[in-house]
């Protein structure tokens, strides 16, 4: 029997919390933190992840690639990100586990944090005041 994420053709990664990440994004929207999402994923895997994920939903928005036909590293995904959602760039925090999209949000003007692991991104938002 295939699982929801199978049938949507998401990786079975995708099927999976990654440990740590959901507690981060609470603590973030419980200090007051204003919390965006940027995703490659399509559509129909997008509500998939957004089902394992419950977190998502204190996102005020998210930005999915295949709605909007444009892909991260594509300077204009974070141009649209920043612009629907009247962000400051630079008082904005990407964080990404692929390393050219975090070096192409740099490049427009945002902070990134190349994620490895949830204690890593955990102790730079720490540094950075946000936990």
């Amino acid at each position: 029997m295939l699982s929801e994420a199978q049938k949507a053709g998401l990786h079975p990664a995708h099927n999976e919390l990654i440990p740590g990440t959901s507690e981060i994004i609470q603590a973030l929207h419980d200090n007051g933190v204003n919390l965006f999402g940027l995703t490659n994923a399509a559509r129909a895997a997008f509500e998939v992840v957004k089902s394992v994920a419950p977190v998502i939903g204190l996102m005020q928005d998210v930005v999915v690639s295949s709605d909007e036909r444009l892909v991260k590293p594509d300077a204009r995904i974070f141009e649209l990100c920043i612009s629907r959602n009247d962000l400051d760039r630079s008082q904005t925090q990407f964080v990404d586990d692929n390393l050219d999209n975090c070096q192409a949000a740099e490049d427009v003007g945002i902070a990134a944090h190349h994620f490895t692991d949830a204690a890593a991104l955990q102790t730079d938002l720490a540094a950075g005041g946000l936990l």
